[in-house]
Order: structure tokens, then C-alpha cells, then sequence
């Protein structure tokens, strides 16, 4: 596959991801780490597209601080989630343990 067509994958998959995600996470349904997933997944592809084009202006927008990327984003969410998960687990291990 050449570069032109594997851009063009990159780029449209990555949009389509994008929209995917936002759609999940408007929906309030409890998709979101889903729709999250759906999101790196869409950085990656954005990220490999600008690579492989030589669009260096847009991975930089990608990484500075003036536009976080969105994977501090997504990591943030998962550990939030990860931390609810063991918080929940923890407390009903207490509840089987203790007496009464």
C-alpha cells in the first residue's frame, strides 16, 4: 500500500473513530471508557498519518501544552476508573469479612 492510500485510511478511520467517540460519550448510555478506547485509538491513527505524511505542524499541535493531548485525557479517565473498580472491590471484601 503506498502513502497516499494509507493516509487517506489513517485520516478517514481516525475521523470516523472521532465521531464514534463522541457520539458514545453524548449519549450517556456507559460507554465511555469504550468511547475513550475509540479516542486513542484515534489519536494513534492522526498521530501515524502525520508522521507518514510529513505534516510535522500537525503532530506538533497534537503534543504541546497550548493543546494537551488527548491521551492524558484518556489516561486520567481509565486510572479514575481503575481506582472507583478497586475502591468498590475493597469495600464489598470488607462487607463479606466483617461479622454481622
Amino acid at each position: 500500500m503506498n502513502n497516499r492510500r494509507l493516509t487517506t485510511a489513517f485520516e478517514v478511520t481516525g475521523s470516523a473513530l472521532a465521531i464514534a467517540y463522541a457520539m458514545l460519550i453524548a449519549s450517556n448510555t456507559g460507554y465511555e471508557l469504550l468511547g475513550f478506547s475509540l479516542l486513542l485509538l484515534s489519536a494513534l491513527l492522526f498521530a501515524g498519518w502525520a508522521i507518514i505524511d510529513r505534516r510535522w505542524a500537525f503532530l506538533l499541535l497534537q503534543v504541546t501544552p497550548k493543546h494537551p493531548p488527548r491521551l492524558s485525557v484518556i489516561v486520567s479517565f481509565m486510572v479514575s476508573r481503575i481506582c472507583h473498580f478497586a475502591r468498590v472491590f475493597f469495600l464489598s471484601c470488607l462487607n463479606s469479612v466483617a461479622p454481622g
